[in-house]
């Protein structure tokens, strides 16, 4: 959970992610709300990046969340969302 940390300030400016066929720009990551099931976790993580399509044009969500309960681990993530003026406020 330390190096999710640390990567998450690391990459809060953004990033990009080198794909088959094309690249894909991550804007920023940011901490985000954690969802009701984390609250059962003994630890827990969660984020959100704001990615560009491909073409550069259309924002995009998506949610990172990690979990952590004696020594299990589970990764939940929410794919890629649309950002609209309801998801972006």
């Amino acid at each position: 959970m330390k190096a999710l940390d640390q990567a998450g300030r690391e990459c809060a400016g953004g990033f990009t992610e080198e794909r088959a066929v094309a690249r894909a720009r991550y804007e920023k990551a940011e901490p985000a709300a954690l969802p009701g099931f984390a609250d059962e976790a003994d630890e827990a993580k969660a984020y959100r990046f704001t990615v560009l399509d491909v073409k550069g044009k259309l924002k995009l969500y998506e949610y990172l969340t990690v979990l952590r309960s004696a020594e299990t681990q589970r990764t939940v993530v929410v794919p890629m969302v649309p950002v609209t003026k309801q998801a972006a406020g």
